[in-house]
């Protein structure tokens, strides 16, 4: 397993919103985002994973209590909840996987998880980014404190600390 995070602010890797209305209607806006690259390889003795867009392999990061605590401070929210109630107009996460890996495949997984948009000034439709670059810069030692669970049809087939890279539980 290897897994390579960064913070970035690419529209090819994380895409872009356009504002609706407003002053700023119109204006393309490309989110600053915490982007995993993740390489798996399947060493059971069957594939895993299934063609149906809902029992493929899925993946998450459950972030360690350092992690949360450096994304709280810096961005002002935990990230890896989708259900966080914090305000965040505007702002997701996305991921792109092989819904199937057969026996000793390896496949290329990606996910990203926005932080807010630099320049952004209409609130109600793009939260803007509270960290600056100086607090992002010092978030990123904590990026790959966490752990990576693999699962497929919400079956947890397998758990990795990112930064040992090591299984830990089946």
């Amino acid at each position: 397993m290897k897994v390579d995070v960064s913070i970035v602010t690419d529209k090819r890797l994380v895409g872009s919103t356009i504002i609706t209305e407003g002053k700023d209607k119109g204006k393309e806006l490309v989110p600053t985002s915490l982007y995993y690259e993740i390489d798996l390889k399947n060493t059971g003795e069957k594939r895993v994973g299934k063609e149906h867009p809902d029992k493929g392999i899925e993946i998450e990061i459950q972030p360690h209590i350092p992690l949360k605590n450096a994304l709280e401070e810096s961005v002002g929210f935990n990230v890896f909840n989708p259900d966080d109630n914090q305000d965040r107009s505007g702002l997701g996460y996305g991921f792109s996987s092989p819904s199937i890996l057969e026996y000793n495949e390896q496949g290329n997984f990606t996910l990203n998880y926005d932080l807010g948009f630099k320049g952004s000034t209409n609130k109600e439709q793009a939260s803007p980014l509270k960290a600056s670059d100086q607090q992002l810069k010092k978030l990123e030692p904590q990026l790959l404190d966490g752990v990576l669970v693999v699962k497929q049809e919400k079956q947890v087939l397998a758990k990795f600390d990112m930064k040992t890279k090591k299984r830990i539980e089946k």
